[in-house]
């Protein structure tokens, strides 16, 4: 039997589930920003379409991505500030 691993626990939920296009993006920028380093968010969304501009923003400005994990309906993404 293979055991799934729920996801970390992040300190801090950005709730984007029933947003779609960039709102996903845009609610986890704003959460960023007003984060401080060291703190991890999990931003839930709903929107498939969008999971690739997160990651992506994500690796790109420099943050860590700590692990995508899908849920029932939806997906999770935990990201840790760093700057």
């Amino acid at each position: 039997m293979i055991d799934m691993l729920p996801a970390p626990v992040a300190m801090k939920v950005v709730e984007a589930r029933g947003f779609y296009g960039a709102e996903p993006l845009d609610q986890l920028i704003s959460a960023v920003h007003d984060g401080w380093v060291g703190e991890t968010l999990a931003l839930r969304m709903s929107d498939r379409t969008c999971l690739r501009y997160v990651v992506e923003w994500v690796e790109r400005t420099g943050h860590g991505l700590v692990g995508v994990y899908p849920q029932h309906g939806y997906d999770e993404v935990i990201v840790e500030v760093r700057h």
